[in-house]
């Protein structure tokens, strides 16, 4: 059976969805991302800090793959990645004052940091959902509970998120 929260997530995320289709199939969305244009990386910026949240993320990439159309797509991608990478240490530092708690993810860190396979296992899987259109709150919960720092954060959220843009940007 589906609890409320996961039920609430995927509502979130059909939302941003839907949000992002209308963007390509009206031409108010149209508008409004032409409005967009001419703010130049800002949009960029903008769009990266955009891409990474669940409803969002589906638009933001609609954003980001009109905006490279004008703008130097490598440039606006290390902008996007840089905006995401804002968004992903708000989060991670919220994430990691919570899990410093007693409690159940306290627990898994634990019982993780003595198997190295499945701790890179973390690494990899929330490596992979950082660097995807997926919001990176559920990528960024595994690098914490994996163990991951915050200087060895910084590099690894804007070299994905970057990577990630620029997939998009090129697909487009």
């Amino acid at each position: 059976m589906i609890n409320r929260r996961r039920l609430t997530s995927l509502g979130i995320f059909s939302i941003g969805v839907a949000l992002a289709v209308l963007l390509v199939r009206l031409p108010v969305g149209h508008e409004l991302v032409d409005r967009f244009e001419g703010w130049g990386y800002m949009t960029a910026l903008i769009g990266g800090v955009l891409y990474t949240t669940s409803l969002t993320s589906a638009a933001a990439t609609v954003v980001l793959a009109h905006v490279s159309e004008t703008l130097n797509p490598v440039l606006a991608a290390v902008v996007g990645g840089f905006g995401a990478l804002l968004y992903d240490l708000i989060v991670f530092t919220a994430f990691d004052r919570a899990t410093h708690h007693p409690g159940v993810i306290e627990n898994i860190r634990q019982r993780l940091a003595g198997r190295r396979k499945t701790r890179w296992s973390a690494y990899l899987l929330g490596s992979l959902v950082v660097a995807s259109p997926l919001p990176d709150e559920l990528g960024l919960a595994m690098l914490d509970v994996a163990g991951i720092k915050k200087r060895a954060l910084i590099p690894l959220s804007f070299g994905l998120n970057t990577i990630g843009i620029l997939a998009i940007i090129s697909l487009f």
